[in-house]
């Protein structure tokens, strides 16, 4: 297959070997010269090793690199708090005399704290020593401080990092500004040439790509759908299939395809990325929606505005191609601030019975631990008693990782999913958002609840168990989930039915064998959800902070696994999911000191200054902008591409990404593919594009090098 034209997606049976090819261009690893013709993509050579550099995949984007650094950066916070603070409580924990040895409780009351492996370093072994309070209490403030000064500096290599990825990699959102709120798109090419800054700056407009409402394209391709169904069982039973139908319903498509209606989006593209700049910064800066982001986290738009002709229209840095939702763009385009809100209450009450069902699950244990009280004192032995109380401890472990990490994911993405955000990185940054709130609340909030209620904190079965039970559970399974990679198991299991029983058109096989696509928001939730948890109940059970050390190792290391060897990447995650990520981690100095005090004041029953000034400088930090903080400390300047426009060297592209126009601009782009590596190699071949060669990559390294 030669031509793209004669790649045929209805085709029934499915091309296996097309597949392959398929999914070999989804892999993630080094890619070659040869493109598969179904989607563009150059076909990975060869695979990338698990001690490759973060900055080695920057050809996925900025999104990566800082998801790696970002839980590189979570453990080293962990460790430098467990070197500050929590090595001494461990040891002086341990050192403490308040809890019982077992032998010792076997003929007194059961409320007493029994002396084990767990609550020989916790808190309540030296609930009633005081000596130590005023030196805990300026440790607590001390690691307050580094908290504070890593996350900053934190922040300073990520905006490094990003910049890093940017001048290592050319995509179309370089030179490409995402225009929206446009009345008519005919005249866009001449506002932004010659209107805008009339003639007073060079402005040369590449491409305009438009968005377009697809809703009746979908229904058109769900009776298409049921068109192939009928084919396929044609084939199935050696049945005649008149192709006309199938033809007929291609043809409705490609004439719904230029009578779709425009959503008033346009992705416009400059020869060079300085022209962008010129346009972003002549527009007028808006200052009430990211406010109301801030404080509702609903992601209004933020883009600036221009006079288009008396009306006004807004611009900002466009996504990357692979990175918009061009399913439900056109929803964000008209509906989008309705779905939000209606989406935010729908999730709020979702939050609410989800936190009544853990409740009462909590309730319920603290029930049956008191049943097995009675018959502690009635018939069973205290070896017996205090093996059901650990076990049903445990099980209830159990059950808040199988709920966080099964039932509250699906529920998230259907909600997340109604709000119909624009870009995947929004998708990915509303359900990582949402997800670690509700871990957070379930793992700990309501148990700490019920405890408070009950007064069991370190009694057996209490707080303390649960925590610990917890931080062991979760520095285990979610690796082992991640390991064991179930969607790619399913998807195997579906393979082998399929090549020996079943029959698929070519599209939906490629779908077949295409990896599992990578989840990254779900691996911010679990890290998110494990640094809260951590810093919360670490006060109460410092070896938290050991297992948890543990399980994000062991976690970073089965992410960088599945990630080369089976995901694919499909959407390109931006910088801003990283830095708002990075945003939710400013709440830990509030939840330590916070947590801290809190655990203190009810167990010893004392609440000291320098935790009150603690608490308040946390709050104060909270607030301040650190981004903006970050760049008057350190000058990152202006890195503009000083290369030009050209579509022949991105690998995508908003016309090739885009349904509208993905078949006529995937046909176009092939062909002038083709001749551009003929060109290529004969320039190479003679010798004529080498000094031009040499003298970019020169000019490349000294950039990162004065970077750097």
């Amino acid at each position: 297959m030669n031509s793209p034209t004669a790649y045929n997606l209805d085709s029934i049976p499915g091309d296996w070997k097309l597949a392959i090819i398929h999914q070999s261009a989804h892999k993630v690893g080094v890619a070659g010269k040869q493109i598969c013709l179904c989607c563009g993509y150059h076909i990975c050579e060869f695979q990338l090793k698990l001690s490759v550099d973060k900055e080695d995949l920057s050809f996925l984007g900025s999104g990566y690199p800082l998801y790696f650094t970002f839980i590189k950066n979570c453990i080293f916070l962990l460790c430098f708090h467990l070197m500050a603070e929590g090595q001494f409580n461990l040891i002086s924990n341990y050192q403490g005399e308040d809890c019982i040895p077992k032998k010792r409780v076997k003929f007194e009351t059961d409320q007493e704290c029994v002396r084990d492996i767990v609550t020989m370093f916790s808190l309540a072994n030296r609930r009633k020593d005081q000596e130590l309070q005023a030196l805990q209490d300026i440790l607590t403030l001390s690691s307050t401080f580094l908290m504070m000064a890593f996350l900053i500096y934190f922040r300073k290599n990520q905006k490094k990092l990003d910049v890093f990825c940017d001048l290592q990699e050319l995509t179309p959102s370089d030179y490409t500004v995402m225009a929206y709120n446009i009345n008519y798109p005919d005249k866009l090419k001449q506002y932004f040439e010659i209107d805008l800054f009339k003639l007073s700056r060079k402005i040369n407009v590449k491409k305009i790509n438009l968005a377009y409402d697809l809703s009746k394209i979908k229904e058109i391709n769900q009776i298409k759908h049921n068109i192939l169904n009928k084919k396929k069982s044609s084939f199935l039973n050696s049945e005649y299939f008149d192709e006309r139908e199938l033809e007929d319903i291609n043809n409705q498509i490609e004439v719904q395809k230029q009578n779709c209606d425009f959503t008033g989006l346009a992705f416009v593209s400059f020869k060079y990325e300085r022209m962008k700049s010129d346009v972003i910064q002549v527009a007028k800066r808006q200052y009430i929606a990211p406010i109301i982001n801030i404080f509702t986290g609903l992601n209004f738009n933020e883009g600036r505005m221009l006079d288009y002709y008396g009306h006004p229209i807004y611009v900002e840095v466009a996504p990357e191609p692979t990175d918009i939702n061009w399913d439900v763009i056109y929803i964000w385009a008209n509906h989008s601030i309705y779905r939000r809100i209606i989406g935010a209450i729908i999730n709020v009450i979702v939050n609410i019975i989800l936190s009544i069902v853990v409740y009462l699950s909590i309730l319920k244990q603290v029930q049956v631990l008191g049943e097995l009280t009675k018959d502690y004192h009635g018939n069973n032995t205290f070896d017996e008693h205090y093996i059901k109380v650990h076990l049903y401890s445990i099980g209830y472990s159990m059950i808040t990782v199988f709920i966080n990490s099964f039932l509250l994911d699906e529920l998230t993405r259907a909600i997340v999913s109604f709000q119909a955000y624009p870009t995947f990185s929004q998708v990915s940054l509303a359900i990582a958002s949402k997800l670690s709130f509700m871990m957070f609340l379930n793992s700990v909030f309501m148990q700490c609840l019920i405890a408070l209620e009950s007064g069991n904190v370190y009694y057996a079965g209490g707080l303390a168990y649960n925590m610990t039970y917890f931080f062991i559970s979760n520095a285990v399974i979610p690796p082992i989930i991640q390991v064991l990679d179930i969607p790619a198991v399913l998807k195997s299991i579906k393979q082998y039915y399929y090549k020996k029983y079943g029959v698929l058109t070519q599209q939906e096989l490629n779908e077949l064998l295409e990896f599992p696509e990578h989840k990254i928001e779900e691996g911010y939730a679990e890290v998110l959800k494990t640094m809260n948890v951590t810093f919360f109940v670490g006060p109460l059970v410092p070896l938290g902070y050991i297992f948890s050390i543990i399980g994000l190792i062991l976690f970073y290391w089965a992410e960088k696994y599945l990630l080369l060897r089976s995901k694919t990447v499909k959407h390109t995650p931006s910088f801003q999911l990283s830095s708002r990520m990075t945003d939710s981690l400013q709440l830990i100095p509030i939840i330590h000191v916070f947590s801290t005090s809190a655990f203190k004041y009810f167990i010893q029953n004392n609440l000291s200054l320098i935790s009150v000034i603690g608490l308040v400088i946390a709050l104060i930090y909270h607030f301040i902008p650190n981004n903006r903080l970050v760049s008057l400390m350190w000058d990152f300047g202006e890195h503009d591409e000083y290369e030009k426009y050209c579509d022949s060297i991105f690998p995508f592209n908003y016309d090739r990404e885009n349904p509208i126009t993905q078949k006529k601009a995937l046909r176009r782009w092939l062909r002038r593919q083709h001749r551009f590596e003929e060109r290529k190699e004969k320039k190479m071949k003679s010798g004529e594009d080498y000094a031009t060669l040499k003298l970019k990559e020169r000019e490349i390294k000294l950039q990162l090098e004065l970077f750097q």
